[in-house]
């Protein structure tokens, strides 16, 4: 189960809660309109729920509704207020004492509950509102907040908590757990619709905050612990308000039970004298014997009574009789009394029996004095007065149940009897009082259980509830928790063993595939063997065709197939390429089939591709291009076919290596590598192979030019050289002898002549020269190049003695070359320094600079210069930049100087001086001995 199936299901728990609970409200309020008593109140005597509750309840659901499917944020955010706003005025009234007129404001109530003000929910029933209200409030976006998600869920839970006691309270009839007091009640259908609230809100948290199956969220351990805490809290009060309430009945029951008997025992002592009394009215007065006569035996049984007498009109004793051994009698004066004065004037004005409590007379700590009033023709004549003393309340009060305990008092708040404890241990908190107003005459009866009562009353149920229950939820608490980290540990070892057993499974793979790798390893080290093997048996075959042969059997080997051919042609003629067909003993049949490529075939066809190709036996027979070969041969079938392209190092093809009939399998991607690294081998090597037969044809062909070239030289320098020296000497006799016979015209004819012929000479001896630079070179030796430049410089002392040059030269080296040819080499570059130089006479410095493996050696002039863009023209034959007839010359010189530097390893350049002039530079590789310069100078000045 992962995370999108519990969000399902939370999700859809919270969307049937939010419908469930929307639901009940719009039918309560349909109710109230309709007049429908079973949607406001479920049933008759329980408690309705208000117009206000059933609109908190639409609000509750539409915000669960809205914050599961649509996610609006103004419609949570409404909600939650108007639900806070409903709970939190009504709670505010409670608190208060006040009324906002938020009870009916939307309706009017004909269904009450109790004393409470119409309209108004119950104080439960507000909290669940503000609960509810708040925690939509908390739903509106953005939510990210772990701590935000956990007092969502709280706030569901409470909600559950609060309505779940209310619907115990029905279920269990114990009405104190949905009331509270006077307030209204918490209706049936109004805990079920918060506990659906709370149910959908607490759906709500967990689907934003579980991932994944089976889990529990963190804060569901200390959120389940307050709901329980809550729930026994809630309980508990509930309980404790019902033993006292119980309590309370109990003694106010007990109370007005005391108060009945008390007024039927003072009534039965009262008739007596109201009868007497009414004997003396009859008989308009008697004596006082028969008076007393009759007072005796109506008073015989009542020993309550102590004393009595005849009060004439003045409040005056007329008569008084004794009932006791204490011989109590009555004052003589009793106007005297105020309170007997008082009693006796309203017993006169109300012509009836009248009580006066409270009297303290001799003999008499306190007693009570009847008085009936007496009257002739309806003219007051005096009274009949009994006085009793506190028995009757003795004897009541003693008779009573004895877990009470009880006081008298009068009145004016005067202590007439207490049985039990001493008036300052009054228990306040559990007494009740008892108003008895008898013969106009007020008392009091104040009735407080006794500890042993309370003891038997307040049972230990209650308090063993909240024990328990704060029990239950630390251990539900802790349960939960632990259960969370066993879930987590669970999941954390499920996983470190599904992590090990991967590992482990990746460990044996690994294994395995190090395994197959050593093979491969093993295989590709052999194979790398054998293509070595390979490479060196191919570079070091003797002709093309072996270098093919060694290919193709190699091939086969490495591969480890039945058939290797290779094969090389030059162009598109496939009929002339080499060929080359390598079989293993499966197919002996096909060892003299010769397999000749032509350009319609597959063969062809990987050779326009350029690129390897793999089939498979079936891949191969549907091919177009396939003709097959082993059908023509008498082969067998071709399990396979593998082909790689001879590429040569511009691309283009040379031809193919093809292997057919793989010993196992079909041929993989790594055969075909193999393959094309055995082709990129044999192209080399048959491109080097193809090079050297090329090599060798250009040998020949440079044998064969030299050859010509030494017979061009010798016949230009015999055969071309005798019919100058011929035509050159005639035209000197000409001009010797018949000099004065011609004109100048002729003259000047057999100057040309003889000029033109001269100059042929000379670019013949040229010629000569720089054909023999790499034909005719001495073996390089030693060569000091301070003596090659001195010979240079005798060589050309003539023409720096006519042009009052100077040759200067310094730290030259000694290097491996031909020194007659570096002397050829100076000779030139120093003559051209002397011939092109400027106004001033010349001067030519020879230096030598050490740059690394070389030597680079500069002759530098102060002449007229070249320009730039001809430094490499001036290096080709025959190329001048001059005139004859401004600088004689045949154009070849420095054509032979380049040919000699170049000769000798090195390469020659120009460049303009800084100060004029030219830099002729040329580089001489070193020699292996450290000592290679003189440091010596010399100049050569020709003096004129």
């Amino acid at each position: 189960m992962n995370r999108a199936v519990v969000n399902h299901w939370s999700r859809t728990l919270a969307v049937c809660a939010g419908a469930t609970v929307t639901l009940i409200g719009v039918l309560v309020i349909v109710g109230w309109y309709v007049g429908n008593h079973f949607l406001i109140q479920v049933q008759p005597g329980s408690a309705p729920m208000q117009f206000n509750t059933a609109l908190a309840l639409i609000f509750a659901g539409a915000g669960i509704l809205n914050a599961v499917m649509w996610e609006l944020r103004f419609v949570s955010l409404g909600a939650g207020l108007l639900c806070t706003a409903l709970g939190g005025l009504t709670m505010a009234q409670y608190a208060g004492g006040g009324d906002f007129g938020i009870d009916e404001f939307f309706f009017t109530h004909y269904v009450l509950d109790r004393t409470g003000p119409p309209g108004r929910m119950g104080p439960n029933t507000a909290l669940c509102c503000i609960l509810a209200g708040l925690a939509l409030l908390l739903i509106c976006p953005p939510r990210t907040s772990q701590r935000k998600i956990s007092t969502i869920g709280l706030f569901g839970a409470l909600q559950i908590a609060i309505s779940g006691v209310g619907f115990f309270g029905y279920v269990s009839n114990l009405g104190s757990a949905y009331g509270y007091g006077d307030a209204n009640r918490m209706g049936i259908h109004t805990a079920i619709g918060f506990i659906g609230a709370g149910i959908g809100t607490l759906a709500y948290a967990w689907s934003v905050t579980v991932s994944r199956a089976w889990e529990v969220p963190r804060w569901f351990s200390a959120l389940a612990g307050i709901c329980s805490l809550t729930v026994t809290l809630c309980l508990w009060q509930s309980l404790a308000k019902q033993e006292k309430q119980q309590i309370d009945r109990l003694i106010t029951t007990t109370a007005q039970q005391l108060g009945d008997e008390l007024s039927l025992e003072l009534r039965s002592l009262v008739l007596p004298m109201r009868r007497n009394a009414w004997q003396w009215q009859d008989k308009n007065g008697i004596d006082r014997n028969e008076w007393e006569a009759n007072l005796r035996g109506q008073l015989k049984d009542l020993h309550a009574y102590v004393a009595g007498g005849r009060v004439d009109e003045d409040m005056n004793t007329r008569w008084t009789v004794a009932f006791n051994t204490d011989n109590v009698r009555l004052p003589d004066d009793l106007a005297a009394h105020p309170v007997i004065r008082l009693a006796l004037g309203a017993a006169q004005r109300h012509k009836d029996v009248t009580l006066s409590v409270g009297l303290q007379l001799p003999g008499l700590e306190s007693g009570v004095m009847v008085i009936a009033p007496t009257s002739s023709d309806d003219t007051p004549n005096g009274f009949v007065v009994g006085l009793l003393d506190m028995s009757p309340f003795a004897k009541i009060l003693d008779q009573a149940d004895e877990g009470f305990e009880y006081t008298v008092f009068d009145a004016k708040n005067r202590l007439l009897y207490s049985r039990g404890r001493t008036l300052p241990h009054l228990d306040e908190k559990w007494g009740r009082n008892v108003q008895l107003t008898l013969l106009g005459t007020a008392f009091r009866i104040h009735v407080a259980p006794a500890q042993s009562t309370l003891l038997a009353e307040q049972s230990l149920v209650t308090a063993w509830i909240l024990l328990a229950g704060i029990v239950v939820s630390v251990l539900l608490t802790m349960t939960i928790h632990f259960a969370q980290t066993s879930i987590d540990q669970t999941e954390a070892l499920t996983a470190s063993n599904d992590k090990l057993t991967l590992e482990i499974n990746v460990r044996r793979s690994a294994e395995h595939q190090l395994q197959e790798a050593h093979r491969d390893l093993q295989m590709r080290g052999l194979q790398l063997i054998s293509m070595t093997e390979t490479a060196k048996s191919v570079n070091s075959a003797e002709s093309l065709e072996d270098a093919v042969c060694i290919t193709s059997m190699h091939t086969r080997s490495i591969i480890g197939s039945h058939l290797a051919f290779v094969c090389c042609r030059e162009g598109d003629d496939w009929g002339h390429a080499i060929r080359s067909l390598n079989l293993s003993e499966k197919y002996d049949a096909g060892t003299a089939y010769d397999m000749i490529p032509h350009a319609q075939g597959l063969y062809a066809y990987t050779c326009e591709q350029n690129e390897p190709a793999r089939l498979s036996a079936a891949e191969l027979d549907r091919h177009p291009r396939w003709h097959g070969c082993d059908a023509t041969a008498d082969l067998p079938k071709m399990r396979g076919w593998l082909a790689a392209p001879l590429i040569a190092h511009d691309g283009s093809n040379l031809g193919l290596i093809q292997v057919s009939d793989k010993y196992q399998g079909e041929f993989t991607e790594e055969d075909e590598i193999v393959l094309i690294q055995l082709a990129q081998l044999a192209s080399t090597a048959i491109e080097m192979q193809i090079a050297r037969r090329n090599l060798e044809l250009q040998a020949e062909e440079l044998t064969r030019s030299n050859t010509e070239l030494e017979q061009f030289a010798y016949v230009a320098s015999h055969d071309l050289q005798e019919p100058l020296r011929k035509i050159i000497g005639f035209t000197d006799r000409l001009e010797e002898k018949y000099k004065d016979q011609f004109d100048s015209k002729a003259n000047r004819y057999l100057h040309y002549i003889n000029d033109g012929a001269g100059r042929m000479q000379q670019l013949i001896k040229d010629l000569l020269v720089l054909s023999r630079v790499g034909r005719l070179g001495r073996k390089f030796e030693v060569t000091d190049c301070r003596d090659v430049v001195a010979q240079a410089v005798d060589n050309l002392e003539a023409a720096i003695a006519e042009h009052s040059g100077k040759v200067i030269f310094d730290e030259l080296p000694v290097v491996m070359g031909d020194a007659t040819q570096l002397t050829q080499l100076f000779q030139n570059l120093i003559g051209n320094a002397i011939k092109f130089h400027g106004a001033e006479p010349p001067v030519v410095n020879v230096t030598a600079e050490d740059i690394g493996t070389e030597w680079r050696i500069k002759v530098r002039d102060n002449g007229i210069g070249i320009d730039p863009k001809f430094t490499d023209r001036i290096f080709v034959i025959f190329q001048r930049l001059h005139t004859r007839t401004e600088y004689p010359g045949t154009g070849i010189g420095l054509a032979i100087c380049k040919k000699i530097v170049e000769r000798h390893g090195g390469r020659i350049g120009v460049e303009a001086g800084s100060e004029g002039g030219s830099v002729f530079y040329f580089a001489i590789p070193k020699m292996d001995s450290p000592d290679e310069t003189r440091k010596t100078q010399f100049s050569v000045t020709a003096v004129p």
